[in-house]
């Protein structure tokens, strides 16, 4: 394949240079590039449609054991079932066999210890039934077996499979249908399969086709047409015919009555049955006493089915029963990870002799606090840490060496060496080895302790501020590339901003196009220079109110020290002013230049008592770094929390433990990495027991499969969704198309696999032409025109980890505990609960009950229909202990509340346009989302509890494969073949908690706790005195304010309007319109409502160049018009549209109740016209969640735990989600710049792709040009389902702050010119204005002085010269203006305008009024004065 035919000068000056000085810090020889060896290498080019489904699993735990049965007959067989510990928990005869007079059972496998006994029938029994006739139209066949003389009958099971499939009612608005069938209950039953026939244009379905009837089925399947699939739903309105015809009465409704029906959505559901016939009939208890053939009789007992026949076979000394007499342990095999027997980390102090060593798990594994200087930077806390690459081991299953991870670590400094272990750091590599991590200097690195995974946690006191300066000390060149997949197409992981030709599109898997030079496993150095380095990094601090140049924002990465990148640090890294250079304090290291590998920051701390976290933001990479470890918490501590604690309220010291949970899939064995994800790359991305990472984008749907689906598809593909994308790079040539796996030597997995063509071609109704036994049968004939290495919509990984260990467990007293909770999975939701482990499941009883027991009708339903959702049996496994919620991560809540065990429930409501998102639920949270809770164990003692979670992944919608449970069904390779207890995968048991018997404690006071939240005379409440007051007044906010908010007042009505408003807004409260509210004040305020929209999943925009996927913020349209298209959707490139003006919102050090609707205040909406519920996070401010109403106006109030304050909020499809936003501006010890960097940082300036050249009202407009753009103070807003924020669901969000005035205003006079002077004391102002009276009253604008975005902006004397003085003016002005927002230009007309297209904010500060003396105001001085 042909190579980038252009390098640009600065790489080659840099690659010149570095041959001349020999400063290689990596090897520089250019290595073969890792490409496919031909089109069908299967090492690297994957298969899109199966039979893998490319999709990492951890270790799994299988059943192994093997039943023998030995006597002198011959033919028993039978097969044992596994329970917990691996024991034996039954033995089903799968065949009785003959003329036994005696039988002995043995049982042998990976265990010990299990015994059984046989029965042997001596007279003749019914040993088998064969099928002569299979009949037809069966609902639900039953079996008879009469007369021969028996003494005890048989009984007997038909199954079948289907055989016809009706459509009574076609429904409508279908734009995806494909048909889903029940599972069969059959053990060896295969699925059946259909596609539709419809109308495209109305959605009608006409017909159903069945294309493999299955087998197994005791009974009709039900059949379901989904818009979409039950793997990736179309979560769109429905409408059920049927039950609608319910409530009207009509009991067998006619197809003209269904019609009649009134629709008041979209999706109306088709109406399909089915039949069966009958294949086989199994024996499930064999009788005795026969003395003829007995006769066997087949009906229905619901339907009519008709015509099927059989015929029984009887013998003598068949084995009838097999007693259990032992039930052994151990009979499994694998490494699957055993739950449960490692204890949970804990928090600790390192500068305490003995803190962590008692902290520490039985892994070594805690939580080290950092351990704050408070002497360099007085009034602050100072800390120096850096990260490393270390291997950790995350659960005593998985290889001792440990995990590759990359973690945070303090670095030992002058005031810490007194206690500090000095540890000299390594750097761990994917090969095993170590290499030392060094300074910037070259000197070894020494680290206050090992580094620990999500340490250290920064705890902080309001309102003192702390600083950090951060190492980046990962490893360099190949070794520091990331030991994960990365999407090099995705912005910001590629290509760096140069000019560079086009990958070479040959429509093969050979070609650039799919394999992106920058993904490239051996990249040369060459080529390397030209690519973003893999080992970036940053710091953003989740919630934290920071000034910009400290927020961690997707371009303020940086790169290790000596990296050989020609981009060392990203556009908007900025230091902290006083601490670099000649203003840092001494011992503070400089961190000014580009590639010195280390950056500054500075968190306020201005905000109330919270459990925030910090984490990487590197562009293209946010994902991948934090899900391989750069993440580590961060509390502020304030005065209201230590008055709690004092007053006995708050638990704390041993009482209060972080609970930070996540879900991680680990690489498992090559044998299962075999079957499941043959291409992944154990040397580049890591070995068994590291971190699994999707890397193949498996398309939902099949074009060349009848049923139009693939079966393991996961994300919907554009180019084969509606309406049909047309991508910069569509589907091209499957390599395996027509060709045979085996080769000439007719042997797979061998040297000549697809070596020659199919002798006849592959065809789906011809069994012996396929390429496969199993899905997909035959390879299609194209593929997507995905890279090789794409990224996916979403991962749902099946081990949960708490603190860094994966199932854990810990001990607490009968008493209550608070738990600070944070969710820091990167797509998962949780649900979490508590209930009584059940005491029947205890494998090893040094670990105990390691389970929850499930529904057991549901659970075994779940093994025919897999969307089936087992809850919670109560009966063993009773509901443990309320939730006590007293805070989120903005803080405090108004209340405390209580949420009781609740497993998940859906609306079900067919006539409900919020249909099939979730209802009831506990202690749910998104990604992102903290929990601050009291949970009290005193009513618990010595008893075992399990922390669960049913969240369905994704959210709301729930795909079964992604929902890892004890006993779930087989789906294998899609999900595990058997969950077994005690091990995993189990994303449903996240932790052990054991109560010791000790006497319990008082039952905590919740009614005490109440009532210090509620309102006091003297403004002492909780969340009065320690929260900012809120911005719009609800009833739910009374008890804490003391004030009478009313709970029923639409006072945005459009007619008769209520006096008082109730602070919810309706699905008719729109985008523009002004938004009435009650203030904390006693005042009515209206605000503008700023409308924002969501789109995910859906063909909506077509940014995405391969047809994958995405996600997008953008606006909705002035007014929203039916009928039109009312989404504006742009990538996170486009130039910026959510603005605020600082001018007047409130600072950090004065913030009182909002008094008046313009002081910069603004309410969101937000539309979502998708499928997946987004946790959007908000950087800079918190914000106030309004409500969410229906598109049918069902207005949703806040949760008690979402009132107050959130950084974080849930957005649910078709919904509107309300939030009024009113940033505190934080004060800093110094004046921080703009962010002025290039729209697109990883594009050349001038260059005009990548961009939505579309306003904010949908017009097309002038192409959009990547120039230098004022961003003011820039932060962002994103979803945190950290893949959707990298498939772009992530904008700007940014603010324009007033200049610092200019002052010392002086002038000199030429003739008729006059001089002003000035002293310009801003470095954020874009332009000056200059303003001159001639009558001291009426002002005109002289004319501008422009500070250019390209040239540096500094303090200093500053002059204009007006031309027109002539002796005439009164006084002068200088007005000093900040404008942020996108300028127009043209690669030929550099001289910046800002459009209109977009829109642009405008802060201004003036200088005071300049008086000139003479004549001219001596004349006006009395007048002026008057």
């Amino acid at each position: 394949m042909s190579k980038y035919k252009l390098l640009s000068t600065t790489v080659l000056i840099l690659l010149l240079i570095s041959l001349v000085t020999g400063n290689f810090p990596i090897n520089v020889e250019a290595a073969p590039e890792k490409l496919p060896a031909s089109p069908v290498d299967e090492s690297v080019v994957p298969h899109y449609f199966g039979p893998y489904p490319n999709w990492g699993l951890s270790a799994l735990t299988n059943p192994d054991a093997t039943v023998t049965i030995i006597g002198d007959g011959s033919g028993a067989t039978a097969t044992a079932q596994i329970g917990t510990g691996g024991a034996i928990t039954g033995i089903t005869i799968t065949n009785p066999g003959s003329n036994y007079t005696t039988a002995s059972v043995e049982i042998t496998g990976a265990g010990a210890g299990a015994a059984a006994t046989a029965v042997v029938t001596s007279s003749q029994t019914v040993v088998a039934v064969n099928v002569t006739n299979a009949g037809m139209d069966y609902v639900q066949p039953a079996v008879t077996i009469t007369g021969g003389g028996a003494t005890t009958q048989a009984t007997a099971t038909a199954y079948g499979g289907v055989d016809s499939v009706t459509l009574s009612y076609g429904g409508s608005g279908y734009t995806l249908p494909t048909v889903d069938f029940d599972y069969p209950d059959g053990v060896d039953g295969v699925q059946a399969k259909g596609h539709v026939t419809w109308d495209t244009v109305t959605g009608v379905i006409t017909g159903v086709v069945i294309d493999n009837p299955g087998s197994g089925y005791s009974r009709a399947p039900n059949v379901v047409i989904h818009d979409g699939t039950a793997l990736n739903p179309l979560n769109r309105r429905q409408f059920n015919a049927a039950q609608a015809a319910k409530e009207e009465g009509i009991l067998n409704p006619q197809e003209s009555q269904l019609q009649a029906l009134p629709r008041v959505n979209v999706l109306d559901d088709a109406i399909v049955t089915s039949t069966i016939n009958v294949q086989s009939v199994v024996v499930n208890t064999y009788g005795a006493g026969y003395t003829s053939v007995p006769t066997v009789n087949i009906t229905d007992t619901l339907g009519g089915g008709t015509m099927a026949t059989a015929e029984a076979v009887i013998d003598v000394g068949a084995v009838t029963a097999i007693n259990l007499t032992s039930p052994g342990s151990g009979y499994v095999t694998g490494t699957g990870i055993k739950k449960f027997q490692n204890e949970l980390p804990l928090l600790c102090d390192p500068s305490v002799a003995g803190s962590c060593a008692a902290a520490s798990n039985n892994l070594g594994q805690y939580l080290p606090l950092g351990v704050p200087d408070t002497t360099t930077f007085p009034g602050a806390d100072y800390y120096v840490i850096a990260l490393v690459q270390h291997r950790e081991q995350m659960n005593s299953s998985l290889p001792a060496q440990g995990t590759l991870l990359r973690e945070y670590v303090q670095l030992e400094t002058a005031t810490n060496a007194s206690w500090s272990e000095s540890v000299p750091l390594v750097n761990h590599l994917l090969d095993g080895t170590t290499t030392p991590a060094l300074m910037p200097d070259g000197s070894q690195a020494i680290g206050i302790g090992e580094p620990h995974y999500l340490g250290p946690i920064i705890q902080a006191n309001k309102d003192r501020p702390v600083r950090i300066v951060f190492y980046n000390l990962l490893p360099t060149g190949v070794d520091g590339d990331l030991f994960l997949p990365v999407d090099t197409t995705f912005m910001g992981s590629g290509m760096g901003p140069m000019e560079m030709m086009e990958p070479v599109d040959e429509g093969s898997v050979l070609d650039e196009v799919r394999n992106p030079m920058c993904g490239e496993a051996d990249r040369s150095m060459m080529d390397r220079m030209m690519c973003f380095a893999e080992n970036r990094a940053t710091l953003h601090l989740h919630g934290g109110i920071t000034p910009w140049i400290s927020d961690g924002t997707p371009h303020q990465w940086i790169t290790p020290a000596n990296e050989m990148t020609s981009w060392p640090e990203g556009v908007a890294v900025r230091q902290v002013p006083d601490m670099v250079g000649l203003e840092a304090p001494a011992g503070v290291p400089d961190c000014s230049a580009p590639d010195d590998g280390c950056m500054t920051f500075y968190y306020t701390n201005q905000q109330s008592s919270r459990f925030m976290f910090y984490h990487d933001h590197a562009w293209g990479i946010t994902r991948l770094n934090v899900y391989a470890g750069e993440a580590a918490g961060y509390i502020i501590r304030d005065e209201t929390e230590q008055a709690l604690i004092d007053s006995g309220l708050l638990p704390s010291g041993q009482f209060e433990i972080p609970l930070v949970v996540q879900d991680k899939t680990f690489v498992s064995s090559p044998e299962q990495m075999a079957e499941l994800d043959p291409t992944w790359d154990y040397s580049r991305w890591g070995a068994e027991g590291d971190l699994w990472y999707e890397h193949v984008y498996m398309p939902a749907e099949n074009p060349a499969d009848p049923s139009g689906m693939s079966s393991y598809g996961r994300w919907f593909y554009g180019p084969w969704f509606w309406p049909p994308a047309d991508p910069k790079y569509p589907p091209i040539a499957n390599p395996y198309f027509g060709l045979d796996p085996e080769g000439f030597d007719g042997i797979r997995h061998t040297a000549d696999d697809w070596g020659i063509p199919l002798v006849s071609p592959c065809d789906l109704e011809d069994p012996t032409t396929w390429q496969y036994d199993t899905d997909p049968f035959c390879e299609p004939p194209f593929i997507p025109g995905t890279p090789n290495n794409s990224a996916g919509m979403e991962e749902f990984n099946d081990t949960p980890v708490v603190n860094g260990t994966a199932y854990p467990t810990t001990t607490v007293e009968p008493t209550a505990y608070r738990f600070r909770i944070l969710n820091a999975a990167n797509d998962r939701f949780f649900n979490l609960q508590w209930y009584v482990a059940d005491p029947t499941q205890i494998g090893d009883p040094a670990i105990g009950a390691t389970e929850v027991a499930l529904n057991p009708a549901e659970v075994a339903a779940a093994q025919l229909d897999p969307n089936v959702f087992p809850t919670p049996d109560l009966s063993l496994s009773p509901a443990g202990p309320d939730w006590i919620q007293i805070g989120t991560e903005g803080g405090f809540l108004p209340q405390p509340v209580e949420i009781p065990a609740q497993h998940i429930t859906w609306i079900t409501d067919p006539t409900r346009f919020d249909v099939g998102l979730v209802d009831q639920h506990s202690l749910l949270m998104g990604p992102a989302e903290r929990a601050d809770v009291i949970v009290d164990f005193s009513a618990y003692a010595g008893q075992t509890l399990i922390l669960y979670n049913d969240a369905p992944a994704a959210f709301p919608a729930r795909i079964s494969t992604y929902d890892y449970y004890t006993g779930m069904p087989d789906m294998y390779p899609n999900a595990p073949a058997a969950v077994l207890p005690g091990f995993g995968p189990n994303t449903r048991t996240i932790m052990q908690i054991k109560v010791l018997p000790n006497t319990p404690a008082p039952t905590y006071d919740f009614n005490a706790l109440r009532s210090a939240f509620l309102h006091k005379a003297d403004g002492s409440g909780v969340f009065e005195s320690g929260q900012h007051p809120v911005i719009v007044g609800q009833a739910a906010y009374n008890a804490s304010y003391g004030t009478d908010f009313t709970s029923a007042g639409w006072c945005n009505g459009p007619i008769n309007p209520s006096p008082e408003c109730d602070g919810f807004a309706r699905i008719s409260d729109q985008g523009g319109d002004i938004f009435k509210f009650d203030t904390l004040l006693g005042n009515q305020l209206g605000v503008k409502i700023e409308p924002k929209s969501i789109q995910d999943e859906m063909n909506e925009s077509n940014f995405e160049p391969f047809g994958r996927m995405q996600g997008n913020l953008g606006l909705e349209t002035v007014p929203a018009t039916p009928g039109l298209q009312n989404l504006v959707l742009y990538p996170f490139v486009n130039p910026p549209t959510e603005m605020f003006d600082g001018t007047n919102l409130p600072t950090t050090a004065n913030v009182t109740p909002i008094a008046v609707g313009d002081d910069g205040t603004q309410i969101w909406k937000i539309t979502h016209n998708g499928v997946d519920s987004h946790p959007i996070h908000f950087h800079l401010y918190d914000v106030q969640l309004l409500n969410r109403v229906t598109w049918d106006n069902i207005i949703k109030p806040p949760e008690g735990n979402e009132l107050g304050w959130k950084d974080t909020v849930r957005v649910h499809p078709l919904e509107d989600t309300y939030f009024a936003i009113r940033p505190i501006i934080p004060i800093f010890p110094f004046e921080i710049p703009n962010s002025i960097r290039p729209l697109d940082p990883m594009m050349p300036l001038g260059n005009t792709t990548m961009f939505n050249p579309t306003d904010p009202n949908g017009n097309p407009v002038d192409p959009i040009v990547n120039s230098l753009v004022n961003f003011g103070w820039e932060y962002m807003y994103h979803c945190h389902i950290l893949s959707h924020e990298e498939m772009d669901m992530m904008r700007p969000n940014v603010v324009a702050m007033p200049p610092i005035a200019p002052d010392g205003l002086t002038h000199t006079i030429n003739g008729n010119s006059l001089t002003l002077e000035w002293q310009d004391n801003s470095i954020t102002e874009t332009e000056f204005e200059i303003l001159a009276t001639n009558d001291g009253f009426n002002w005109i604008s002289l004319g501008n002085i422009p500070s250019p975005l390209d040239q540096p902006n500094t303090h200093g004397a500053r002059s204009f010269t007006d031309l027109n003085y002539n002796g005439t003016r009164v006084a002068y002005q200088v007005v000093a203006k900040n404008t942020i927002g996108y300028l127009h230009t043209t690669p030929q007309n550099l001289n910046f305008t800002y459009t209109t297209d977009f829109p642009s904010l405008t802060a201004q500060s003036t200088s005071a009024q300049y008086f000139l003396t003479g004549p001219m105001l001596q004349l006006f001085l009395p007048l002026m004065n008057k």
